[in-house]
C-alpha cells in the first residue's frame, strides 16, 4: 500500500513539474506562438479565425481559473471560520 501511495506522489510531482516547465516555455515565447501560427496559414480568413480562436481560448482559461481560484478561496475561508467557530466552543467548556 505504501508503494502504491509513493508512486502516486511520484507520478503527480513529475506530471507537475513537466506542466511547470512547458508553462515557462510557452510564456517566456511571448507572442512568438501566435506569431508562428499566423505564419503557416495561407489564408487572411484563416489567419483571422485561428487568431479568434486563440483569444477566446485564453479568455475561457482565465475565466477557469479565476473561477477555481474564486471557489478554492471560499472554501478556505469557510474552513478557517468554522475551525475558528469549532475552537471557541471548545475552549469555553
Amino acid at each position: 500500500m505504501l508503494s502504491i501511495a509513493a508512486a502516486s506522489i511520484v507520478g503527480g510531482l513529475t506530471t507537475a513539474s513537466i506542466t511547470f516547465v512547458l508553462l515557462l516555455f510557452l510564456l517566456s515565447s511571448g507572442t512568438m506562438l501566435y506569431e508562428k501560427m499566423i505564419g503557416i496559414l495561407p489564408t487572411l480568413g484563416d489567419k483571422k479565425r485561428a487568431l479568434s480562436i486563440a483569444h477566446d481560448v485564453e479568455r475561457d482559461v482565465s475565466h477557469y481559473l479565476l473561477t477555481i481560484t474564486l471557489i478554492n478561496s471560499g472554501s478556505g475561508t469557510a474552513v478557517a471560520i468554522a475551525m475558528a467557530i469549532t475552537g471557541r466552543q471548545r475552549s469555553s467548556e
